[in-house]
């Protein structure tokens, strides 16, 4: 349901933009992306790592204080070493490596207040299609390696400050990420981004 929501939004928003090109702006958006992930101690220690991002960005401000953009990315290799110890299935402590990245399409509404000197603040919601490449190398008795991919949907959460000139942009947003992990106890996902705007 959330999913056809964010659809119908899209395409509202996209047949009032072809009304009105001129408002329309592209870009590129380079970024740190920091995952984590933890478990109940003393089992599993965690994971924690951070990887560069890249975003393929498109929008449209179709108010004076609203714009919905749309984005498409990819995340470099997050890795990170983590101990496990389970009395029950190895009584010696053992590490497995931990490899992931993320493909992303995200669609976001941001409420925007312009000021006079050219800077926008701006905040807003969006939903977050994600595919999780994932692979788990096991360093002990070799009963927790895996591989695999898994698609996740996901909410996200913006707030950022913008700089506009005449046809160009540059904006910093900090991002985070409703994410449940799939595995582990908790989830995290935080992503820091400079993205680069021209305006048509």
């Amino acid at each position: 349901m959330r999913r056809l929501v964010a659809a119908a939004l899209v395409l509202g928003f996209a047949s009032t933009a072809t009304a009105q090109p001129e408002s329309a702006y592209y870009g590129l958006s380079l970024g740190s992306f920091d995952y984590s992930e933890e478990s109940a101690p003393p089992f599993f220690t965690g994971i924690d790592d951070s990887a560069s991002s890249w975003k393929l960005m498109i929008g449209y401000q179709f108010m004076e204080h609203l714009m919905v953009e749309g984005a498409l990315g990819k995340t470099s290799v997050i890795s990170d070493r983590a101990t496990i110890s389970d009395p029950f299935l190895n009584p010696t402590p053992f590490t497995v490596d931990y490899n992931t990245e993320f493909q992303s399409f995200i669609v976001r509404l941001l409420g925007v207040m312009n000021f006079d000197s050219g800077l926008t603040v701006l905040g807003g919601i969006g939903w977050a299609e994600m595919n999780q490449d994932i692979d788990v190398v096991d360093n002990g008795p070799g009963i927790f390696g895996a591989s695999g991919d898994q698609d996740i949907g996901e909410p996200t959460y913006i707030a950022g400050v913008q700089y506009d000139a005449d046809r160009f942009a540059i904006r910093l947003a900090y991002e985070k990420y409703d994410f449940d992990s799939p595995f582990f106890t908790e989830g995290d996902i935080e992503e820091t981004s400079v993205t680069f705007f021209y305006k048509l």
